[in-house]
């Protein structure tokens, strides 16, 4: 299966705790060697990109005008050549086994397999991911980890890319959600193993901003009337979770609400793309959410 072609698609970030060569690095130890490497320059950095290319000649840039969000993901995918995408942040490294281990995997699952989480630990907070479905029998998920995934090129091809208008986070659920409605499958692959070197305690304004903002948009665009009770107390649950007991708890709970508000008051920006899932994904959507939490606290409750 060596002569598939995996795209591998990074986005640089404006970030500067990013480090986007030892990702690299951690691709070309990998024992899968036919891969592309597209770095999309969003840094706003001039020099990133030549940094980059006088170290690692092989890897395609495509320098993006300005900080673009989601639009350059979209950008970097629309450029693939290969059958899989497989995306990393730029402060990932994959294990030297993950890409042969995905493409085996998928290799042998029909087409209605979309999309796949890969297994994201962190170093910094020793935790994974998905530790809720770690020991679930069940690989299939109800949405993923944007930040080390693998796409079929062609189901992007069918459903589209990311809806861009939400710059940034919570734009994964919008597309499980798509694609679930058009019958393909997100699974969690076990097996393949990212570390992503992700400092969450720290206070991000924009990131709390927008997440609660596309949490808005994200139910109008979606669910039903009658599922939006469930998804208040699933937001305002999440938010809390974000800010008691956290430094900063006044100002986190500001960017939360100030968010999740102007997310309804621009409801006519999203009305248009409305397009309601049907009962059995919003249910399985909510439930991974609520499986979420009930985790935590079992977590939470041993310390």
């Amino acid at each position: 299966m060596n002569n598939i072609l995996v795209s591998i698609v990074i986005v640089l970030g404006p970030s500067k705790k990013n480090n986007v060569s030892r990702c690299i690095k951690s691709i070309c130890a990998s024992d899968y060697k036919n891969v592309e490497i597209i770095l999309v320059d969003n840094s706003c950095n001039p020099d990133a990109s030549e940094k980059i290319l006088e170290e690692f000649r092989f890897v395609r840039i495509l320098i993006m005008p300005k900080n673009t969000g989601l639009f350059a993901y979209n950008v970097g995918y629309s450029n693939s050549a290969g059958k899989y995408i497989l995306t990393l942040d730029d402060d990932c490294e994959i294990s030297v086994d993950g890409i042969s281990v995905m493409v085996n995997y998928l290799e042998k699952q029909s087409e209605s397999v979309g999309i796949g989480s890969l297994n994201v630990y962190n170093p910094i907070s020793k935790t994974y991911e998905w530790h809720h479905f770690l020991n679930e029998k069940s690989l299939v998920l109800p949405t993923f980890a944007g930040g080390a995934c693998v796409f079929r090129k062609k189901m992007l091809e069918n459903i589209g890319y990311y809806d861009d208008s939400f710059f940034l986070w919570i734009h994964e659920d919008d597309l499980s959600l798509r694609a679930m409605s058009q019958g393909y499958q997100v699974h969690f692959l076990r097996d393949v193993v990212v570390k992503h070197h992700d400092f969450t305690k720290i206070l991000r304004p924009k990131k709390l901003f927008l997440t609660f903002r596309n949490r808005a948009w994200l139910n109008i665009k979606h669910f039903s009337l009658l599922t939006w009770p469930l998804l208040v107390v699933r937001d305002i649950l999440y938010g809390g979770s974000l800010a008691f007991g956290q430094p900063e708890f006044l100002k986190r709970s500001f960017f939360i609400s100030a968010g999740y508000i102007w997310g309804y008051l621009t409801f006519f920006i999203k009305l248009k793309d409305r397009k309601v899932v049907s009962w059995s994904i919003q249910k399985r959507f909510l439930r991974n959410f609520y499986l979420k939490t009930y985790q935590s606290f079992k977590s939470y409750q041993t310390l």
